[in-house]
């Protein structure tokens, strides 16, 4: 660093005034409105009125620049948990794209601001910069040594281990390496998911790709290592790997074993949970030693100068999105042209999902409808929310199911808010229009408008990564827009079947007895599985996966219940969203079955559910208690093979349905 620039450090770092004032500079911090939240946790945690300016006040309470660094670290806490959550998105986006890791995002704002793109490679920068400069900042930074980065490769591979297999650019990284070079370029990282697993991977793969560069750093060939003795140079002291370090992992092939297990770990749910169990363990033993208050402040700097900090507007409007579209399940399609998602003011088509009665739900950022007369500033003639999820024809006001528009205020602002709901509602006559705030917002502003628009509108206070209940409320009007999932009884099934049967099935299921028809009757149903739990998580959801003799696959979940009439001669019998159950898949013929069910709603993890799978399979009767521990929103169940009338159980909770 420049002479002049560490100065200057020194000078900001003297208080946490100056500090303070630096940061709004550069960061552009908008105490009034969008940083409104940040104000207010950062007061929070220093027992300031957060109604006042905070500067003089810090001057006022004496208050500590080390204190300062630390409040402001966890005050920004939710916009790196955001970074999070939009990272799984994209790289959600991107597994269906391509395998490549080629996606690409573009925000066109038309002629409001300056476009802003990136690809997922810097995205993943951005998320890690954040993060490691929070942690180590916070906690200090880790004192790394030979016997803690070994524990994070695991033992030596046996020769007959089979592994999945890598993506095509890790495995021409590993032949490389095995040749005696360091590849010039990593391999892209695999999707890691959100939550503590994905979040752990992240780490371990950041650390991996800092040991690499910095070992490639002495040299393209591994060989330049062997040179190296005890003492390091100081070329490489900012690195925080010393050469002798680089020297010892590398006789061990390090690099390689914990590439393999990383893919290992993201490919598989049966490895990920004890390998990132494992991983945590070593994170949690490393000694940390403080850093000098000056690095703390230029690492501050470094990250308010940022562009994903500068555009956190934009990107909280875009994680926004992301929890409409996870909202509409598991297997809603994200759309991507070329490699790139474009939130365009001109409007984007973003996704696509399927309702139960066959409709097609488009999700649309900015799609604009003509209206007369608007009340909300900025609007003449025409309205253009955040986000529109229409049925066809999408261009027509009237097709709108669900308008969603997002605001960032520290409290909200009445007028404002009611004039959108109003112009929205107004706008879009059939749909339901939701404002969310990601600051507080009472319900209250509702009672300004008419009621035949009030009954159409929601307010959503606190949206952000750290409020689980708006997220809760999001996700539940969401998915409402989905449909019912109750089979209906024909005329026909109600004439023809066997009350007998219909009374005894329903009386040890727990089915309502109108959903059960004879095709579902003890006597004519080979395989039956029941899903119970608790009254907490409110929805959660049983997928079955039915394997025929030709080898084709259908799911039966909310999102495809099946018929006991045709293939794939299976049934759910409801989808319930308030908790307890059951929800029942009857299965007509004997089939190949594998079993997992999803955390849909969250308000407690899978581990807290008390769920029970009750399963009747030919004549193999078992029950399946849900783990009391792990993590992640998918409990695997079990898998049931034909060719053997073999039941594998894997009972375990992971991120992903993998058996």
């Amino acid at each position: 660093m420049p002479r002049k620039a560490q100065e200057q450090l020194k000078v900001v770092a003297r208080s946490a005034r100056q500090c303070w004032d630096e940061f709004v500079r550069i960061g552009g911090l908008d105490v009034e409105h969008y940083d409104g939240a940040v104000v207010a946790a950062l007061a929070k945690r220093l027992n300031l009125d957060p109604t006042q300016n905070i500067g003089p006040q810090l001057d006022h309470q004496s208050v500590a620049t080390e204190d300062f660094i630390d409040a402001l670290f966890a005050a920004t806490a939710t916009f790196t948990d955001m970074l999070s959550d939009l990272l799984a998105f994209f790289e959600k986006a991107d597994a269906s794209y391509s395998s490549t890791g080629g996606l690409s995002v573009a925000f066109d704002f038309g002629s409001k601001v300056r476009d802003i793109k990136f690809d997922l490679k810097q995205f993943r920068e951005w998320e890690w910069r954040w993060e490691e400069g929070k942690r180590y900042s916070v906690e200090g930074v880790p004192a790394w040594n030979h016997d803690i980065l070994r524990g994070l490769a695991g033992p030596q591979p046996r020769p007959e281990a089979a592994s999945k297999p890598l993506s095509e650019a890790a495995e021409r990284w590993l032949v490389e390496y095995d040749e005696g070079r360091w590849p010039a370029d990593l391999p892209n990282q695999p999707a890691f998911g959100s939550g503590h697993s994905g979040h752990t991977l992240r780490l371990l793969w950041n650390l991996w790709s800092q040991i690499v560069q910095a070992s490639r750093d002495v040299g393209d060939l591994r060989s330049a290592l062997d040179t190296f003795k005890w003492t390091p140079t100081g070329s490489l002291r900012s690195i925080g790997f010393d050469p002798w370090l680089l020297k010892l992992l590398d006789a061990e092939a390090w690099s390689a074993r914990v590439l393999r297990s990383i893919f290992d770990a993201a490919n598989d749910i049966a490895r990920q949970e004890q390998f990132v169990r494992s991983v945590q363990s070593v994170f949690d033993s490393v000694p940390k030693v403080k850093r000098p208050i000056v690095d703390r402040v230029a690492v501050l700097e470094e990250l308010l100068s940022l562009p994903a900090w500068k555009r956190r507007s934009e990107l909280y409007s875009a994680w926004v999105g992301s929890q409409v579209v996870q909202s509409l399940g598991p297997h809603v399609e994200i759309h991507s042209i070329d490699g790139w998602i474009r939130y365009s003011f001109g409007g984007t088509h973003l996704a696509t999902a399927r309702r139960t009665d066959g409709d097609l739900l488009y999700v649309w950022a900015e799609l604009r409808s003509p209206l007369e007369n608007p009340k909300g500033k900025g609007r003449t003639r025409a309205i253009q929310p955040d986000y529109s999820i229409q049925k066809a024809p999408i261009t027509y006001p009237e097709s709108s199911v669900l308008v969603v528009e997002c605001k960032q205020y520290l409290k909200a602002s009445s007028a404002n808010f009611t004039a959108a709901l109003e112009d929205y509602a107004r706008g879009r006559p059939r749909a339901k229009v939701v404002l969310v705030n990601h600051g507080q917002a009472s319900d209250s502003i509702r009672e300004r408008l008419s009621p035949h628009l009030r009954d159409r509108t929601e307010i959503i206070g606190d949206l952000n990564p750290s409020s689980d209940v708006a997220q809760d409320s999001l996700r539940q009007i969401v998915r409402s827009l989905l449909g019912s999932f109750e089979r209906p009884v024909s005329a026909a099934d109600a004439g023809n079947r066997n009350d007998v049967a219909v009374s005894a099935l329903s009386e040890r299921t727990g089915a309502p007895s109108h959903l059960v028809d004879t095709a579902g009757s003890a006597a004519s149903t080979w395989g039956r599985i029941i899903l119970r739990w608790s009254t907490q998580p409110r929805d959660l959801d049983l997928h079955v996966w039915l394997t025929d003799e030709n080898g084709a696959v259908a799911e039966i979940s909310y999102e495809n219940s099946g018929t006991l009439a045709s293939s794939p001669w299976a049934t759910l019998y409801q989808d319930c969203r308030e908790g307890s159950g059951p929800e029942i898949v009857a299965i007509g013929q004997p089939r190949g079955v594998r079993c997992a069910v999803f955390n849909y709603s969250c308000e407690k993890p899978l581990a807290e559910s008390g769920a029970i799978l009750e399963i009747t399979l030919g004549t193999i009767r078992m029950s399946l208690h849900c783990p009391s521990e792990g993590r992640g929103r998918w409990w695997v169940g079990f898998e049931y093979r034909t060719n053997s009338s073999d039941v594998v159980v894997y009972d375990r909770i992971g991120q992903s349905p993998n058996f």
